[in-house]
């Protein structure tokens, strides 16, 4: 969760280490426009361009382990290196978790372009995953192998994707957002809300649309649709889909020092 001033405003940590990974000394930023560029990847708006990975620390491995803010910079960056092989990288850590929880934890941005052939990891699933020039994917074998990685102990960091998951106590959450375009709303949509088996919390914002502005709206919907229509076709013909799916979260064990 972002740090704010009274005004509304990002403010810099105290504490913090950060580094790139192939980015050949250029900023992170610029290396993935110049690679996506170059192998045409990325260049539309609904395009994944990267994927957002939290390393969190028990708060009770700086006792327990010497766990350090560099010590895990160190695990951060060596996870990165032998599970996204061939991606530009960014890793940062800072020890202040969430509302000063002292949860040592670790940021791993990586473009979601592979701009080197890698070797085939074990949880690569076909030739593509390997290939220079396509897309990383995270599949259900992917997690999997994350929660088997050795080292020492296995209750301690968890490796998760920032923009749906959340914690409160000891409860893990996460978030999902729908946006429905319809002439009209009933009950049956809150109705079937509702009955979902599980626990589940809805908010419903609902937002009148001008008629001239709903046209335009469901005109950008069906170039878009038409759009994504061919790209898959394309992918079906060369035999290769890219189905982007993002972890809910996977357990990976400490090292020892």
């Amino acid at each position: 969760k972002p740090t704010l001033d009274e005004n509304g405003r990002l403010v810099l940590r105290d504490d913090y280490r950060i580094s790139s990974l192939n980015c050949g000394g250029e900023d992170f930023a610029i290396a993935c426009m110049r690679s996506n560029l170059k192998y045409g990847k990325n260049q539309k708006r609904e395009d994944v361009k990267s994927h957002h990975y939290i390393i969190s620390f028990d708060p009770r491995d700086a006792a327990d382990n010497g766990l350090s803010v560099d010590r895990a910079q160190q695990l951060g960056e060596q996870f990165c290196k032998e599970h996204f092989p061939g991606h530009q990288a960014l890793v940062c850590t800072h020890p202040d978790g969430h509302n000063h929880s002292g949860n040592i934890h670790v940021h791993i941005v990586i473009n979601s372009l592979r701009i080197a052939e890698v070797p085939l990891l074990p949880y690569m699933e076909r030739p593509a995953d390997t290939r220079e020039g396509c897309k990383h994917r995270c599949t259900d074998a992917a997690m999997e192998y994350f929660k088997t990685i050795g080292g020492m102990k296995e209750t301690v960091p968890v490796i998760k994707d920032l923009l749906t998951m959340f914690g409160m106590g000891d409860k893990t959450g996460a978030v999902s957002f729908l946006q429905i375009l319809a002439p009209e709303l009933n009950d049956r949509l809150l109705a079937d809300l509702l009955n979902v088996d599980g626990h589940l919390l809805v908010n419903l914002h609902i937002r009148s649309i001008d008629q001239s502005e709903a046209i335009k709206t469901i005109k950008r919907k069906i170039t878009d649709l038409d759009a994504m229509k061919i790209a898959e076709q394309k992918k079906a013909v060369r035999g290769e889909r890219f189905i982007i799916s993002e972890p809910q979260a996977a357990k990976w064990k400490l090292p020892p020092p």
